[in-house]
């Protein structure tokens, strides 16, 4: 009885977390329009629905502690990202869309985080 105890716990995790791999790589959508026929009316769909996303360009962005107490421990992260957009824009971008990616400089700083989010989401449409 041990023993099949002891192989019945590592077959739930495993099973687990197949399953949940399979919900986060699952392809469903919420938006409407996604799941009817035809590939245009859920890009249309999409665009209408997601602020920072065009026909052209997908606009993301983040905030980062670049000065401050926590500079040294985050000031690669922004540049090595840039760099990675970079890269997927010279092999086409995503679904033909050029990736715009804005990263402003919170300091480590709560008060200037919010503002800087603020930004990002209300001027810059991210």
């Amino acid at each position: 009885m041990k023993r099949s105890r002891r192989l019945r716990v590592p077959a739930i995790a495993a099973a687990a977390v197949a399953a949940l791999t399979v919900a986060a790589c699952s392809s469903g959508s919420s938006s409407p329009g996604a799941s009817q026929g035809g590939g245009s009316s859920s890009s249309a769909a999409l665009t209408a629905s997601a602020p920072g996303i065009t026909p052209t360009q997908i606009t993301i962005g983040s905030h980062q502690p670049l000065t401050g107490p926590a500079a040294p421990g985050y000031s690669e992260i922004a540049p090595a990202s840039a760099a990675y957009f970079a890269y997927v824009n010279a092999h086409g971008g995503v679904n033909g869309r050029k990736i715009v990616y804005k990263y402003l400089d919170d300091g480590y700083n709560p008060t200037k985080t919010a503002s800087v989010v603020r930004q990002l989401v209300l001027q810059d449409n991210v």
